[in-house]
């Protein structure tokens, strides 16, 4: 049968403005003169183009980096990553409305489960985990020196900062003066610290505000001064009924309320008895091991508003839920979170735009976890803490595509180790990395603990016994959550399921073990997909 000529003439028509759109696409791809290094979605540094080398040749990294150049580098990327977001929400919606103060997107076909749900498929999962890098200083083009005659000048006039959060605030001083100082008008509501390298943090302990001012004096002993107004808030809305706060709920289960973004997670009746198997399993075949489950929750478990916690999962019922699991093992150790965290609500224990929790957030795991197996942990307060940045934006924003996160700034900071200690990574892909430290303090995100997600780590801390030896099996919240344990043990080897290919029990069975930690979020230990990474680690 012959194609109609007016169908034809439709069919060539539509195939030339395809491929003119694709070919002018691929031209602007190739002359592009001003490639961009840096994902401002992704919050990572983006590929180069590798070096051409004999063996880059022979063993095809030449051609796997040149791909991984041309996809993170490929024309208006970020643009068209955030305008897919944006398509993703007007995706199977049939209905908006308000319920409750909450403003709630109903899909026909919702993904979320019942509480109870067994169908683990039907489960929502925890977005993938994205590829952080460090940033780096891009460096502009030289020019002749300027004296700088303004005695002293913040990097910010006004601050707001949360309780429990610090915020970084840098004093340039001119370059005829001398002597900065720092001073605050109350101390009822943040303490100040000095650190002696032009910059000053602030840790805010109590809602209220007062003035930070940096102080330098010229040759002739005159002072002047510069100041900030220093804003400290309660990290999330406590206000319970009053409509202050409005939950935006997006169609892919996340929502957006009071300032931060949120991912929820669901119990599986069907897979938490196996996982109290599976760990029961493991401490049969590591016997001289105390098999311990410290299982993270989201931060949705410190949102005290009613009319919001009352509309999502409570993650206070899922640790419990998981603990009675597991309470039919006599050898297997849970260490429930749920009271910690609650205790703890009003401090900065999960960061706003990215789905883990903070360094701060993680030390109370590790507390309580120390506490349950006989260990003294180290109070908070003996820790040195370094700030890493105070405008991090994290993974939520690519999860989302929403603007608001955009502006949910985070502060990193890192909780570091009293004690020397070295590690080596071991990637999937055979590369092999050395660190003096399981934090790099060189890094601006959550990449700073463990160096992010790799197969196999080994950290060893010579002050320690090196008969006390501890496994983690971890998810990416275990990152945080590592580099506490080195106020104890001598040797600690960290595996990252998804990535491990080895038989573990064949690599370790003669290790010597004295405690294995399952360290993983909700979401993870309610998956099925995470209960065959750990089976299949044992097979």
């Amino acid at each position: 049968m012959k194609t109609p000529k007016g169908n034809k003439f439709i069919d060539e028509l539509m195939l030339l403005i395809v491929a003119i759109a694709v070919g002018a696409v691929a031209v602007l791809n190739l002359c592009q003169t001003d490639r961009p290094t840096y994902s401002e979605i992704e919050n990572r540094d983006l590929a180069t183009m590798p070096e051409l080398t004999g063996e880059s040749l022979l063993d095809g990294s030449f051609f796997s980096g040149t791909s991984a150049f041309v996809s993170d580098t490929f024309f208006a990327r970020d643009q068209l990553s955030s305008f897919s977001k944006v398509l993703d929400t007007y995706k199977s919606l049939s209905l908006i409305y308000k319920r409750s103060g909450i403003t709630v997107i109903i899909d026909p076909n919702p993904s979320k489960p019942d509480e109870d749900e067994s169908d683990i498929t039907s489960l929502p999962p925890l977005p993938s985990e994205p590829e952080e890098s460090d940033v780096s200083d891009v460096s502009g083009e030289s020019s002749e020196p300027v004296i700088n005659t303004v005695p002293v000048k913040l990097s910010a006039k006004n601050a707001s900062v949360s309780v429990g959060a610090t915020y970084l605030i840098t004093a340039t001083v001119g370059d005829n003066f001398r002597g900065l100082t720092w001073t605050c008008s109350s101390t009822a509501y943040f303490k100040l610290t000095d650190n002696g390298d032009g910059t000053a943090t602030v840790r805010g302990t109590a809602a209220g505000s007062a003035d930070v001012t940096a102080t330098v004096t010229d040759a002739d002993g005159n002072e002047h001064t510069a100041s900030c107004r220093v804003t400290v808030t309660k990290p999330f809305s406590e206000e319970s009924g009053g409509g202050k706060e409005v939950a935006d709920f997006l169609p892919n289960g996340l929502f957006i309320y009071d300032g931060a973004a949120y991912s929820q997670s669901y119990f599986s009746s069907t897979y938490a008895p196996k996982f109290a198997e599976l760990y029961s399993y493991y401490a049969k075949l590591f016997p001289s091991a105390t098999v311990s489950v410290v299982t993270a929750p989201l931060s949705t478990i410190i949102i005290l508003d009613p009319e919001v916690s009352s509309k999502i999962s409570d993650q206070g019922k899922i640790l419990d839920k998981l603990e009675n699991a597991s309470s039919l093992y006599d050898d297997v150790n849970f260490v429930n979170l749920k009271n910690i965290y609650l205790d703890h609500a009003s401090e900065y224990l999960f960061f706003k735009s990215d789905h883990h929790w903070t360094d701060r957030g993680a030390y109370y795991a590790y507390y309580a976890f120390a506490d349950s197996v006989g260990l003294n942990p180290v109070k908070i307060e003996d820790f040195d803490v370094k700030v890493l940045n105070t405008s991090y934006i994290g993974s939520m924003y690519k999860y989302t595509g929403d603007e608001r996160v955009k502006y949910f700034y985070d502060t990193v900071e890192a909780y570091l180790p009293g004690k020397t200690c070295t590690m080596t990574i071991y990637d999937a892909n055979g590369s092999v990395y050395n660190y003096d430290s399981c934090i790099r303090t060189s890094s601006s995100g959550y990449t700073a603990f463990l160096a992010g997600d790799h197969a196999y780590t080994v950290i060893n801390v010579p002050e320690n016994p090196q008969n006390k030896n501890v496994l983690v099996i971890k998810d990416s919240f275990g990152n945080a959550f590592v580099p506490f344990l080195t106020e104890h043990y001598g040797n600690i080897i960290v595996i990252d399921p998804r990535y491990v290919t080895f038989n573990v029990y064949e690599q370790f069975k003669d290790y010597g073990f004295t405690d294995i930690v399952f360290m993983m979020n909700t979401t993870s230990a309610n998956s099925k997909a995470w209960y065959n990474y750990m089976a299949d680690m044992v097979k």
